[in-house]
């Protein structure tokens, strides 16, 4: 019976993020003391964190609305309720990004310089550029599925999207206003993908 009952807890699915977050946070942890003394970009880990995001957001958006939106809907669950649902796991994954982020930072600024700051070693404009790119293509990604684009299209555009942010965030300064222009139109797609999605035929 105790077996029973440990076994429903632990996969519940907020368990399940709590356990892979604290992973997350030991790795992150423990990777910073194993390497200090190797000279690696300082904004490895954070690049890793946000670009796997952003794609997993794409992903997830894309298959949302060309495959699992229809199963749904079959079984009584309305459009308004998918979307909303689907908007509230992307803020939520956008505060853990973040909250991972922050984590990095202090820990890395604490185990190398034995300061609790984040603003002397990073970039601030790097970390709040990241998860507008991860809004906005978790928005295409939406948009995308609704007009079912095709497989073998979708997976050659997630390659040019990864190429494109890599070259960017390597080859070219971050300016606050790349920051708020994508964050508007990040807003915009998503208000737009809502009302498409309560229109278009699936």
């Amino acid at each position: 019976m105790k077996n029973e009952k440990l076994t429903n807890f632990l996969n519940k699915d907020v368990v399940k993020l709590i356990m892979v977050i604290f992973c997350i946070l030991v790795l992150i942890f423990v990777s910073i003391v194993l390497f200090e003394d190797i000279d690696l970009d300082k904004r490895i880990i954070i690049y890793n964190i946000f670009g796997i995001l952003a794609l997993a957001g794409f992903l997830y958006s894309y298959s949302l609305t060309k495959k699992n939106t229809p199963l749904k809907l079959s079984m009584g669950i309305t459009r308004k309720t998918i979307y909303f649902n689907y908007l509230k796991n992307t803020i939520i994954s956008l505060f853990i990004s973040l909250f991972i982020a922050v984590y990095y930072m202090l820990i890395y600024n604490l185990v190398l310089y034995g300061k609790f700051s984040i603003l002397e070693v990073f970039d601030i404009r790097e970390v709040v550029f990241l998860p507008m790119v991860y809004l906005v293509l978790s928005a295409l990604g939406f948009f995308l599925g609704i007009y079912k684009l095709q497989s073998k299209i979708f997976y050659i555009l997630s390659v040019l999207i990864t190429v494109g942010l890599v070259l960017v965030i390597i080859y070219f300064s971050v300016a606050y206003w790349l920051t708020l222009v994508l964050f508007a139109f990040g807003v915009l797609f998503e208000v737009i993908n809502y009302f498409l999605f309560k229109r278009y035929n699936l």
